[in-house]
């Protein structure tokens, strides 16, 4: 099918691409501090605000790039304090943060294998 409709993602299909960016994204983020933060380098916040920009270039058309469960409260906030446009729904929210944790927790325990210790975990 080559028309514009057959290449038109569903709800379904939208909603997973920004829970999957918020979970690769958080996972990115987690394993980029806990790496640059272990090996004790004095280029740790330059390589952890790098990878930040390059995961919100990455997934904030997608997502928001949220990346973290603060922010999407945050937002879930804002939205019952009467926001006038950009509204985020309990559902989606409820979805983001479950993502966010599992992309957290993932990315930590990558960083723990690279790094092949407790004591150096950033």
């Amino acid at each position: 099918c080559w028309s514009a409709s057959c290449r038109t993602p569903s709800k379904r299909q939208l909603d997973m691409a920004s829970f999957s960016i918020e979970a690769f994204g958080t996972m990115f983020l987690c394993f980029t501090v806990g790496t640059a933060a272990g090996l004790g380098s004095f280029l740790a916040p330059l390589s952890i605000g790098s990878a930040l920009m390059v995961m919100v270039y990455m997934g904030g058309a997608i997502s928001g790039a949220h990346f973290n469960p603060a922010v999407t409260l945050a937002l879930f906030l804002r939205t019952l304090f009467g926001a006038t446009h950009d509204e985020f729904s309990l559902r989606k929210a409820s979805f983001y943060v479950p993502a966010q944790i599992f992309g957290a927790a993932v990315g930590t325990l990558a960083a723990w294998g690279v790094l092949g210790s407790n004591e150096v975990l950033g």
